[in-house]
């Protein structure tokens, strides 16, 4: 599985590559983006971050065990959304290898308190999440893959809502 998330990733970042570039105007830059552009220029940035997170994905493929890739289950590259069972407070998590990291977008390691203790849970059920100062409950409430993302396995409905997260 490895081997083939590999080409789909590497295949995504050079279809991507290839829009940013059809799509960059000659002056972005420049300071001479006109206000009608503004879409444009917001677009070629949400490329440029998913271009940005597939390297990670490629990178990470390298050093993570192949084992905490799965179908079904919380693994390496999934997306994770929890609800505080105390709070009712929502997040998004991106699950990623130690060296590949990006906390701006809600990124964490499997390695870290969080991403260890969603690693193997599905939708529905909940983690305790232990830290030197506090101790959390979540319910896992949404749950896509990689290989969801990259078209491996089915992901429904779920998937095509979390996959932009």
């Amino acid at each position: 599985m490895i081997a083939e998330l590999r080409t789909r990733l590497g295949s995504e970042m050079d279809r991507l590559s290839h829009e940013l570039s059809a799509r960059m105007p000659m002056d972005l830059g420049s300071g001479r983006e006109e206000a009608g552009n503004d879409a444009s220029v917001e677009l070629q940035r949400v490329i440029q971050r998913r271009i940005r997170l597939l390297g990670q994905l490629v990178a990470g493929l390298a050093s993570v065990d192949p084992s905490t890739i799965w179908p079904d289950r919380a693994g390496y590259g999934s997306v994770v959304r929890v609800r505080d069972v105390a709070t009712g407070e929502e997040e998004s998590y991106t699950l990623m290898a130690g060296d590949f990291i990006d906390l701006d977008e809600g990124q964490v390691s499997l390695e870290s308190p969080i991403g260890y203790a969603l690693l193997g849970h599905r939708t529905g059920e909940q983690v305790t999440v232990v830290t030197p100062r506090v101790e959390r409950r979540y319910e896992i409430t949404g749950l896509v893959t990689l290989p969801q993302k990259m078209g491996l396995v089915g992901g429904g409905e779920e998937a095509v809502a979390l996959q932009v997260a």
